[in-house]
Parts: structure tokens; sequence; C-alpha cells
């Protein structure tokens, strides 16, 4: 299996402001500096997007993610966020969203790491939510491995009846789809 690397975009919501220092002075000649600035990007507001190309050729979504603040490194296409909400998608079909306090995004390691108590919500597993202390899902493993007093409940969605439940378990893994649930 290759390892595809995936574009990164990240929207700002946030006012910048630039100042402009000796206005009006003589303009002196600036040597350029040979190394290359680290981008970081601060805001109020976030929303990173991973994609990947599909098989037809169209560009699939793999997460999107928004948060309320944190840091944005472009250059290795990371950042940790703060009070983020998401979601996960598998082969361009959005399968889950999930709520937490803190998510660092590692574009690179096709990694999302999420803690402080996360909450994910399947869409195409109906019904099915999930509770963690802690999450870290793969991309390229196709698993979300959950952390810390897990427990999860499935319910059907017009009757409302409990079909099944379970925990806490110290750790669950499941797939992307929320198909297969592991305990050890």
């Amino acid at each position: 299996m290759s390892r595809t690397s995936l574009p990164v975009r990240v929207c700002l919501a946030a006012v910048i402001v630039v100042g402009v220092a000796g206005c009006g002075a003589a303009k002196q000649a600036a040597k350029p500096d040979p190394t290359p600035p680290v981008r970081t990007v601060s805001a109020g507001k976030l929303l990173i997007a991973w994609t990947e190309p599909g098989l037809d050729g169209r560009v699939n979504p793999v997460l999107e993610v928004e948060a309320g603040g944190g840091v944005v490194e472009q250059s290795k296409q990371s950042g940790i966020l703060k009070n983020a909400a998401g979601r996960i998608y598998r082969k361009g079909i959005l399968q889950a969203r999930f709520m937490a306090p803190t998510v660092e995004a590692d574009m690179t390691a096709r990694k999302l790491l999420a803690t402080g108590g996360v909450k994910i919500v399947g869409v195409a597993a109906k019904g099915l939510t999930l509770k963690a202390q802690r999450i870290e899902w793969r991309t390229d493993l196709n698993r979300i491995v959950a952390l810390g007093s897990v427990t999860f409940v499935k319910r059907d969605l017009q009757t409302g009846r409990i079909e099944a439940e379970g925990g806490p378990f110290a750790r669950v893994t499941i797939n992307t789809e929320l198909q297969r649930l592991t305990i050890p």
C-alpha cells in the first residue's frame, strides 16, 4: 500500500493587523534570509481539511476539523486545535462526527489524537455514540483506538430502544466505519 501525501486546507477567520515601521524614512536594502520561515498560523477560528485522490479521479475528503482556536504549522501540515468539532470520512463518505476539547492533527503521520473527553457520533452507523477520555485515529490503518472510560450505546433511531451498550472499558478499537468494535 502506498502512502499518499494528503493536501491540507487551512481556513482562518481572524483579523490581521500589519504595522509599517519607518514610513517616510529612507529605504534600506534588506538582505534575504537563507532559511525559510516556519509558518505557524494562530487564530480564533480554524478549519483543517485533509483530502486524498479517489479511485474515480475525484478528490475525497478524509477529515474536517473546525476549532475555536489553536495553532497550525503549515510546513508539517499539523496543529493543535482547541474546542474542536470534526467529521471523519472513509473513501469520501462521511462516517462520523466528533467533538473534543483538544485535537492534535498530524497529516504527515496520518494521525489524529483527540483528548479531554471525546464524543463520536456515527453517521454511517446510525444511532451509535462512543465516548472516551481520548481517541487516536489512524487514517492509513482505518482504525480508531479509544482509551479511558470508554462507553458506547447503539440505539434504534425510530424507537429510541437500546440495541447494544457497553462500558466503561479501558480500551476499545473500532474501524473508521464504526462497524467492528473490539475490546481486548
